[in-house]
């Protein structure tokens, strides 16, 4: 190639990169919101967040560390394993369903942090020596963990304060056809509120036991379509006054498999995180071995600092 071609390939290639620096400080600058004529752009929102909680930088540092060495050692959690234990979560605990359906912008950081916690179990789990015998007693100590629940599926509505109780509970009763939750909803604007995932509560019972209280235990003997009132309590706090459950099904549980793959890797990583060594010191050999760069000088130290406070402590001269 001669030394003019090889003048203008350099230039050509110098000028790209700078048009992609260009680029990439025009994008996170260039405003995404405006309010009143006033612009927001995502390196405010970038710098409010990083003020606004200084963890920020040793949160991604420390899943930068777990992810490389969960893919390295093939721990890594695929999409259906993340996903089925982000809906287990949203059918169990009808809040994190409720704070997930009404800002679905949440649901990808939530399936996020679910992944890198199955990480930081799976890493810690990897080197510890399990036999059959300590799974045994794993699950004789702990049986509800991992037999089948039993399932009442509801449609648990919380009626508010000053709203007619037997009007919301007629249209809850009506069959033939059925009302859904919508239509109920929308005959009583702000008066009812549905809990659960999509609108459906879930109660599990520990499989052959019963549930600690009558009103809970109840549940299990209804039928589909059956409705039943039963105090607020606890949850009189957001405004309820009673609250009305209408069946949709109940569904039996059972003993586990122990021979079954899942259970058996289930019960396998809660019996190695038990003898496995605290999460702290295997971070510690994460980021020991880290090729850590900053722009910051600083932020080695403050980083180091959050992920090890009693060792910061120590450091740190005493007056």
């Amino acid at each position: 190639m001669r030394p003019a071609k090889l003048i203008f390939a350099f230039l050509l290639l110098v000028s790209f990169g700078l048009n992609v620096v260009l680029y990439v400080r025009f994008r996170s600058r260039r405003p995404i919101l405006t309010v009143n004529g006033e612009s927001i752009s995502k390196k405010d929102i970038d710098d409010y967040l990083e003020q606004k909680d200084p963890n920020v930088k040793a949160v991604m540092v420390e899943r930068v560390l777990v992810k490389g060495d969960a893919i390295k050692k093939n721990l890594w959690p695929n999409d259906q394993e993340v996903l089925e234990e982000f809906n287990h979560l949203k059918e169990g605990d009808w809040q994190f369903a409720r704070r997930v359906n009404n800002n679905p912008w949440m649901e990808a950081e939530e399936k996020s942090a679910i992944q890198y916690d199955m990480a930081r179990q799976r890493l810690r789990a990897k080197d510890v020596q399990v036999d059959d015998a300590m799974m045994k007693e794993e699950y004789e100590i702990n049986k509800a963990a991992y037999d089948t629940p039993d399932k009442a599926r509801v449609h648990l509505c919380l009626v508010m304060r000053k709203t007619p109780v037997g009007d919301v509970k007629a249209m809850m009763e009506k069959s033939a056809p059925q009302l859904s939750t919508a239509e109920i909803t929308r005959a009583f604007p702000g008066q009812v509120v549905f809990l659960g995932d999509k609108e459906v509560f879930t109660v599990n019972r520990a499989f052959g036991t019963k549930s600690a209280g009558a009103q809970l235990e109840a549940l299990f003997t209804m039928k589909p379509g059956e409705v039943k009132e039963m105090p607020a309590e606890e949850l009189r706090s957001l405004g309820a006054q009673t609250i009305l459950a209408r069946m949709i099904e109940v569904i039996p549980g059972k003993v586990a498999d122990l021979n079954e793959p899942k259970t058996k890797e289930k019960l396998h990583l809660a019996t190695a995180l038990r003898r496995s060594i605290p999460w702290q010191q295997q971070l510690s050999q994460l980021w020991n071995a880290a090729n850590f760069w900053s722009e910051d000088p600083a932020d080695k130290q403050v980083i180091e600092g959050m992920f090890f406070p009693d060792r910061a402590a120590a450091a740190t001269p005493k007056q």
